[in-house]
Formats: C-alpha cells, structure tokens, sequence
C-alpha cells in the first residue's frame, strides 16, 4: 500500500499536524464545501457508465491487484446505490485485501470492520439499558452533557419535551438510559 501505514509514521503525522495547524483545507476551491458521497456518488455512477461498467472495472482492479483504485469506484457505487450487494460484497473483498496488507493495526482493523459491516450489516451494540449508573456517576458534568447530546435524537426529543431537571447528573443519566 505503498510504505508504512501505522501511527507514528511519517505519512500520519504528516497528516495529523497539517490538519492541526494548517486545518483541512488544501487550496482546491472545490474541496472548502464537498458534496456528501451520497449526494455526489450518483453522478460519478452516471459518469462511469452505470453499476456493471463500475462493477466489471472493479473485477479487474482487484484481479491486478490496485485495491485502491477498486475502493475509489465500489465505494461510489455503493453509496449511490446501497442495496446493490454486488458492489458492496466486491468493496468488502477490495477492503478486506488492503486489510490483510496494512502493517497498522487501526488502518488494519478499519478496512477489515468495514468488510464485516458491508457484508453483515451494523454490529449490535450494548442494549441502551446496560448502561449502567455507575458509568453515569463517573463522568463530569461536562461529560455526561457531551453523552446526552450524541445519545440523544433531537426531533425525538423535541417531540417529547425533554427537559432536565435535575441537578445531579447520576439521576437524569439513569433516566435517560431507558
């Protein structure tokens, strides 16, 4: 894959202290406000000529062994179309590949996750009632707050009139894993 993929290395850190200090912007006009891949992948499909020609071009890239390139199409595809399981098993083959190849253990276990969940699905999580009060009491204030706010489905909660208030966070955050 072209060199050393793990932390610490020079193309990570690279990375990491740019978008730090120079933040994510790399001059092209075009990259200051991207289409979503799912706004933008049914007009590159279109371009490309359809799913067959994207899937047949894909078969190939992988036979030559150019995973990359294979992920760079499939991945249009399957986000232009996310039911078509032809694609999505042909990009879980191309990741799992670049998986088995990488040295890093995160760039390792991202493609391989990433094989699993287009073949499988989602994983399930922890049912939301396992979350225990213990782990509730041992967050700050701050934190609980960051936990509610990505827990929480803000039209759901519109809807329901959610309000707070309590001013012990051990007892909303029980309540709120319900």
């Amino acid at each position: 894959m072209g060199g050393a993929q793990h932390h610490g290395d020079v193309q990570n850190n690279t990375r990491g202290v740019i978008n730090r200090f120079l933040g994510h912007y790399d001059g092209n006009p075009t990259n200051l406000i991207p289409l979503s891949p799912k706004d933008s992948a049914p007009l590159y499909v279109e371009m490309m000529g359809g799913s067959a020609k994207i899937i047949a071009k894909g078969q190939e890239l992988i036979a030559q062994g150019k995973y990359l390139h294979a992920t760079e199409i499939l991945n249009r595809l399957v986000f232009a179309e996310p039911q078509n399981q032809a694609a999505r098993r042909l990009l879980a083959d191309a990741f799992e590949q670049l998986g088995y190849q990488a040295e890093s253990t995160s760039t390792r276990n991202s493609f391989l996750q990433g094989a699993f969940e287009l073949r499988n699905g989602l994983p399930g999580g922890v049912r939301r009632g396992l979350r225990g009060r213990m782990s509730c009491a041992a967050m700050s204030t701050e934190q609980w707050l960051d936990f509610i706010g990505i827990s929480m489905d803000p039209k759901r909660a519109e809807v329901s009139g959610f309000v707070i208030t309590s001013s012990r966070p051990t007892t909303a955050c029980a309540s709120s894993s319900r």
